[in-house]
């Protein structure tokens, strides 16, 4: 079973003006560590949003890494 990462942010880390979605960052760095991912990057979010959910995220659900 591949090891699980956690991303979240902004419309970067959702890879939002890529043609293909896979192509953004947190993608890169799973196939990079041979993780799989999960990626909750959203466009136009604030911090607090971003921190909310991560916390709610990692309460739910196991990860290795965030």
């Amino acid at each position: 079973m591949k090891k699980r990462l956690l991303t979240v942010g902004d419309s970067f880390t959702y890879g939002d003006e890529l043609t293909e979605l896979h192509h953004a960052w947190p993608y890169r760095l799973a196939d990079l560590l041979d993780y799989e991912v999960v990626n909750l990057g959203e466009s136009g979010i604030g911090n607090t949003k971003i921190m909310r959910n991560a916390v709610v995220e990692t309460i739910s659900q196991p990860y290795d890494l965030v």
